[in-house]
């Protein structure tokens, strides 16, 4: 949520990333617990450089100059983040790969078993070939 604030250890469990609630109340209580993990909304300052620079990503001439291997994945209950940047870049990419994960939401590292592990996989499948 733009401009949310400061960071609060408040959560409904329907906005946070996660379906997974257990791996989510795991990562919480070591943010609790940690002060320098602890970090607010989003400001509108960090948004809007956000949205600038994911403009300037997904331009024809800028997309065709990434060389390298790009494997991204899309959770399709995303309430955070659009794949319309995304998919733009993909597609002037030379070479990205979008895995779409259609139960996962914005945090696939954090979900449950049925989702993380095959994410996980897919992963280091990757990072092994290259």
């Amino acid at each position: 949520m733009l401009g949310k604030g400061p960071y609060t250890s408040e959560y409904k469990a329907e906005k946070i990333g996660t379906s997974s609630i257990k791996r989510y109340e795991y990562s919480h209580d070591i943010t609790i617990n940690n002060e320098e993990l602890q970090r607010g909304g989003a400001s509108y300052n960090w948004t809007n450089e956000a949205v600038k620079v994911t403009k300037e990503i997904t331009k024809k001439e800028n997309v065709a100059k990434v060389e390298i291997s790009v494997l991204l994945f899309q959770a399709g209950n995303d309430t955070y983040v659009k794949p319309s940047g995304q998919n733009k870049f993909a597609e002037g990419a030379k070479d990205c790969k979008i895995i779409k994960i259609d139960n996962s939401r914005h945090e696939i590292y954090l979900e449950i078993d049925e989702i993380q592990k095959p994410y996980l996989k897919q992963v280091l499948d990757f990072y092994s070939k290259i």
